[in-house]
């Protein structure tokens, strides 16, 4: 059984009811092989969402919803929504998270 990977292209970062939204682009790479060898095989972008009450929890709630493993190398955007910037605190948690791993 092959274990379907996703790369994270972009994340957003939102504050809505006093929680913590994060939603990501994810990109399946798995048929770059196959195109470059001619063969034609659609390239597949997905949306994630989780929300809870700090970064950290809106995160590890995204891993236990998604049955693919969530790869975060390829991250080469973060939005963060005006109400995120207003919150400083959301900033903060996002930059030390960020920094950690």
């Amino acid at each position: 059984m092959t274990k379907i990977v996703v790369y994270v292209n972009t994340l957003g970062v939102d504050y809505v009811d006093n929680k913590v939204v994060v939603y990501i682009q994810m990109v399946n790479f798995s048929g770059i092989a196959k195109k470059e060898a001619g063969q034609s095989q659609e390239q597949k972008t997905f949306i994630g969402k989780a929300e809870g009450d700090s970064f950290d929890a809106a995160i590890f709630n995204l891993y236990a919803t998604s049955p693919q493993r969530i790869v975060w190398s390829n991250v080469k955007t973060i939005v963060f929504s005006d109400a995120a910037l207003k919150k400083e605190s959301v900033v903060n948690q996002v930059l030390d998270v960020w920094d950690r791993y």
